[in-house]
């Protein structure tokens, strides 16, 4: 019985240090998606968004349920684009294991990180569940760090709905 118990606490270690990204996965990033939704609300208030980032560019792309409200594009530096990834890797962002805690419909953060165009790091939290874990720090925060004007994004998108409403 023993024995079960410490292979079992043997293979939970080795799952865990697997799913730490090395410092030569950060370097070779090329490409940063971060996504959020908010929670079920009705489909003129529903908001989600992502922001792409790479060395060149910064890509927010904000949506309602059915389709892209808002697209901006701005001009990224090398040196900003490392230093991003650089907060991410402090913040100590990896994938653990799956949590299910069966809460639907909350607000929901994915994170994706690419070499090229091949997603090699994937993960997501929800009301609670999901396999993202950051341990020091929010992503929202971080994203919004390099997109200072996001929140201001996201509330055109309202401002129209208003708009229409009032008609």
């Amino acid at each position: 019985m023993k024995f079960f118990s410490l292979l079992w606490a043997m293979i939970g270690m080795f799952t865990s240090c697997a799913s730490s990204i090395k410092d030569k996965d950060w370097q070779e990033t090329s490409k940063v998606v971060y996504r959020h939704s908010t929670p079920t609300v009705a489909p003129d208030y529903y908001r989600s968004f992502s922001v792409t980032v790479t060395a060149e560019e910064i890509v927010v792309d904000v949506r309602n349920y059915s389709k892209t409200l808002i697209t901006k594009r701005y001009t990224n530096t090398s040196e900003n684009y490392q230093s991003f990834i650089k907060q991410l890797q402090e913040a100590g962002v990896k994938k653990v294991k799956e949590v299910d805690n069966a809460a639907g419909g909350g607000e929901a953060e994915s994170l994706s990180l690419f070499k090229g165009e091949n997603e090699y790091f994937s993960a997501y939290e929800s009301s609670g569940s999901g396999n993202l874990k950051v341990a020091n720090g929010d992503l929202g925060v971080l994203v919004r760090k390099i997109v200072p004007d996001l929140d201001k994004i996201i509330e055109q998108t309202y401002e129209n709905v208003n708009q229409e409403i009032e008609q």
